[in-house]
């Protein structure tokens, strides 16, 4: 998986290296876009999987009532976080 910080500094770095040597280092830092833009696309669809697994999750607890073990609140809780 693409971490988000190291692209993010991979551009910086990229740019960086244009104002302290005076040359512009344009592959690197569309390199590290292209690895952020793969991100992005990544999120999207985690976060469009999350969306249908919590409404699945919802309709479950709905129907079924809370079941014992399962930690309804806590996986509930932590997805409509992760959605916000």
């Amino acid at each position: 998986m693409i971490d988000t910080a190291n692209c993010v500094q991979d551009i910086a770095d990229a740019l960086n290296r244009e104002t302290h040597a005076g040359s512009f280092a344009a592959e690197d830092a569309i390199d590290a876009l292209e690895r952020y833009a793969d991100v992005l696309k990544v999120q999207d669809a985690l976060k469009e999987a999350l969306r249908d697994m919590l409404s699945g999750w919802l309709y479950i607890r709905a129907v079924h009532g809370d079941l014992p073990g399962v930690g309804w609140d806590r996986a509930q809780n932590k997805a409509e976080e992760a959605l916000r």
